[in-house]
């Protein structure tokens, strides 16, 4: 699999940072916390339609781990795989309560119930074939994946990115995923990054079309 990642948490090329630590920047938490407190309203969902608990989550490209330590808060058992042996190292000496390990996003061959999958796909040269393993091999994939519109095929870190079109391609469920720095950063200094990605989950969806980020759910292929 052709994959661009970096050896490092950031890897800076052409002005464009691929990784943030959500540590170290509120910008980063309050978008991981976003997507992963989306994550577990969509779980507790399927799960309440179903009738059926969920009992295990794998997060493919789980970078420093954060997303995995909010899912196991909530109550879920979560794994995290990243291509990057650098952030798998960090991830587990940061949540060693959490298992992670170093694995390619097309490698995925065991069952999960859910499948997370954030800002991953566009990095991925044959992202259909990725897409399939994914929903061959859970209940529900749970994606996010940046708006065209608004990046243009600049950052020379992805492969693919998606118009709204597209992105209703992969599935009719979309959401959009607005941040806006005036909204999470006074919050953000008040409440902290949590606080601010509940805002802003709470404060509705914006329309799809428009926002930096699609939210995406697939029906995974498995019962």
């Amino acid at each position: 699999m052709m994959m661009r990642g970096p050896e490092d948490i950031t890897n800076m090329k052409d002005g464009w940072r691929e990784r943030s630590d959500p540590v170290a920047s509120d910008m980063a938490r309050v978008s991981v916390c976003f997507r992963y407190s989306w994550a577990l309203k969509r779980i507790r969902l399927l799960e309440r339609a179903t009738g059926k608990r969920v009992r295990n989550v794998l997060d493919v490209g789980c970078s420093v781990g954060y997303g995995c330590k909010i899912m196991r808060d909530g109550g879920l058992d979560a794994e995290g795989m990243d291509v990057n042996p650098g952030v798998v190292r960090i991830a587990k000496k940061r949540y060693p309560g959490v298992r992670f390990r170093v694995g390619d996003a097309l490698g995925v061959n065991e069952y999960h119930d859910v499948i997370t999958a954030f800002e991953v796909i566009e990095h991925i040269k044959d992202w259909r074939r990725a897409l399939n393993v994914w929903k061959k091999h859970c209940r529900l994939l749970l994606m996010s994946t940046p708006n065209l519109k608004y990046l243009k095929n600049e950052n020379p870190h992805h492969f693919k990115e998606f118009t709204y079109e597209e992105a209703k391609g992969m599935s009719p469920k979309v959401w959009g995923m607005c941040l806006s720095p005036i909204t999470t950063k006074p919050i953000t200094a008040l409440f902290g990054g949590e606080a601010a990605a509940r805002f802003r989950l709470a404060a509705g969806k914006p329309f799809p079309r428009l926002s930096r980020h699609f939210l995406i759910e697939v029906d995974g292929e498995r019962e």
